[in-house]
């Protein structure tokens, strides 16, 4: 059982909790560094 399934069948709270911690994280990182930067275009360090 590779733990990739798992991961991807994470309960929605799970899911939503990690997206706001590694978006918070993103957007604190980037809180001054770049900030005309766009959200987007910045992504968390994990997905790379």
């Amino acid at each position: 059982m590779p733990p990739k399934s798992n991961e991807d069948y994470v309960p929605p709270k799970d899911k939503a909790e990690a997206l706001a911690e590694e978006y918070e994280s993103a957007h604190h990182d980037r809180a001054g560094s770049n900030k005309s930067a766009p959200s987007h275009q910045s992504k968390p360090k994990s997905v790379r």
